[in-house]
């Protein structure tokens, strides 16, 4: 049985968690999720279970 692992180069997870989670890049790998784009995941996630 092969393993294979998926993976990202850093700029494209960054541009990843900007696209689908809201998050916003403050500068190299620095990112956050704001209040609005957590309120969103939370009743994405969560909420309407």
């Amino acid at each position: 049985m092969k393993y294979y692992k998926p993976s990202l180069s850093k700029s494209q997870i960054v541009d990843h968690y900007i696209q689908t989670l809201g998050a916003t890049n403050l500068g190299g790998q620095v990112m956050i999720i704001e209040t609005q784009a957590a309120l969103k995941l939370i009743n994405k996630y969560f909420l309407n279970q």
